[in-house]
């Protein structure tokens, strides 16, 4: 399951982003939690809520939760929930009438670039778009994207249609460049 072999449900782990998935509409389908979680004030909030959205809630040890863990830490809550639609239609029904759109030009800090996205990010904006100016180059072309974690794990999708006229032949290739913090 955590490693992304079920195409209708995604694995999330924490307290944070098990709140984000909650909020963010997705069908909670099974939530896990550990006892010593449980205990805490804020945790407490978020168990009730998902409560009211999920019938399938277990509380198990810190030991037993190790054994369902992707970190090496748990960090006190896993969940199941349905994997968000990726299709066009989709997308565009989940956009506001009023799309917030954030434009960074000449950004040649890439701290600054993440401090801007997750400035975007929790002011709910729909997007995000950078020019040339900025200070990550390119490898060909004129378009980049950013994506980020938020200081955490975390699932962008980036997506391109390409039409290939029958009875030619094509090789696609992209680029990856990543910068992390991580030592």
């Amino acid at each position: 399951m955590r490693e992304g072999k079920l195409d209708d449900s995604i694995f999330v782990e924490g307290l944070r982003l098990c709140e984000e998935a909650l909020r963010s509409g997705l069908p909670i389908e099974a939530v896990i939690f550990s006892e010593e979680l449980a205990r805490k004030e804020k945790a407490a909030r978020l168990l009730d809520e998902l409560g009211e959205v999920c019938d399938r809630l277990a509380s198990v040890s810190e030991k037993l939760l190790e054994s369902i863990s992707y970190t090496k830490t748990p960090q006190g809550s896993v969940l199941l929930a349905g994997r968000p639609t990726r299709d066009e239609a989709s997308f565009s029904a989940r956009q506001r009438a009023s799309p917030l759109i954030i434009v960074m030009h000449g950004s040649n800090n890439p701290v600054n670039v993440g401090a801007i996205l997750r400035t975007a990010e929790a002011a709910g904006s729909s997007g995000v778009i950078t020019t040339s100016a900025d200070g990550e180059a390119t490898h060909s072309g004129t378009y980049l994207a950013y994506l980020n974690g938020y200081g955490s794990t975390h699932t962008d999708t980036l997506s391109q249609s390409v039409t290939i006229p029958s009875g030619c032949h094509a090789s696609l290739t992209y680029y990856l460049h990543v910068d992390s913090a991580e030592a």
